[in-house]
């Protein structure tokens, strides 16, 4: 694995070639503070942690490139960030504000997120201002999102859903549930 701001502060800067771990964990321990600012070039990871354990802070600014990765945990136990203005982001499970008294947020301005899973906690922020957002099922169980526009089964044939737990969902360009393909809503709140 690769472990940036482990016992201090650390950054790793990747703006072309490939990287390959698997895992990559950004800010280990209380007071650690570890960032990975990547712009060009592919970045494959099993799993990403930012802000593993409590009083640790990680940080992913993602501006150009391919991320691909398993899981992404953004605020794992400490304090999580990422920031998206390019490149295109693909995991499997994206989980921001993972552990109890986390705080994560994930930002995205610029380029794809195509995520399997989302689940957004108590203590998570997920705001869109640009780019795309593409995913199978979105829970929400805490926390805020922010989209420009949501888009449920976007694609013919495609199929995702979204179930709100709690928390709170602010859309500015409208909701689309099913627009060509097949999707489901369920507010339990």
């Amino acid at each position: 694995g690769e472990y940036v701001g482990f016992g201090g502060s650390g950054s790793f800067t990747q703006s072309d070639g490939s990287n390959t771990t698997d895992n990559l964990m950004l800010a280990l321990s209380s007071g650690d503070i570890g960032s990975y600012n990547q712009t060009g070039g592919s970045n494959t990871v099993g799993a990403i942690m930012l802000g593993t354990m409590i009083g640790a802070s990680g940080e992913y600014n993602l501006g150009g490139g391919n991320l691909a990765s398993s899981d992404e945990f953004v605020g794992q136990q400490g304090n999580g960030s990422f920031t998206q203005t390019g490149g295109s982001n693909t995991t499997g499970v994206l989980m921001i504000g993972s552990g109890p008294g986390s705080g994560g947020a994930y930002d995205l301005s610029g380029g794809s997120l195509s995520a399997g899973n989302v689940y957004l906690n108590p203590g998570g922020v997920f705001t869109q201002t640009g780019g795309t957002l593409d995913f199978t099922s979105f829970y929400q169980a805490g926390g805020t999102a922010n989209v420009t526009e949501l888009y449920l089964g976007e694609a013919s044939g495609s199929s995702s859903t979204y179930t709100m737990i709690s928390g709170t969902l602010a859309s500015s360009s409208g909701e689309y549930v099913g627009e060509s393909g097949n999707a489901t809503f369920t507010q339990d709140d």
